[in-house]
């Protein structure tokens, strides 16, 4: 997955942990891979970069395993992800955490 993005498309500042980002165009997927490939980082990017708002990206995010904390999180604070599915996917989430913590 690659997605070429410059600091100008983010809707926010990043944390410290980006403070080094290029300045011209860089892969975002690429320094988010650099950092520990967190969840997290890439819903933030999902949330805070209208580049990122893609099926594709969305579909990243889906394979990175993410827990029902971070689908909602995604869900609450991106537009693009407030669908049906991702509504059923932290559903899923929620109930299987359920069966497995009593």
């Amino acid at each position: 997955m690659k997605l070429m993005i410059k600091k100008s498309d983010l809707l926010s500042t990043p944390c410290d942990e980006y403070n080094n980002l290029p300045d011209g165009k860089f892969d975002a997927i690429e320094e988010i891979a650099k950092r520990g490939d967190h969840v997290d980082h890439v819903s933030w990017l999902m949330a805070n970069c209208k580049l990122a708002q893609t099926a594709k990206m969305l579909a990243y995010f889906k394979s990175l395993k993410p827990s029902v904390e971070d689908v909602s999180w995604l869900i609450t604070n991106c537009k693009f992800t407030q669908t049906i599915e991702m509504l059923s996917i932290t559903s899923l989430l929620s109930h299987q955490r359920k069966m497995f913590t009593g």
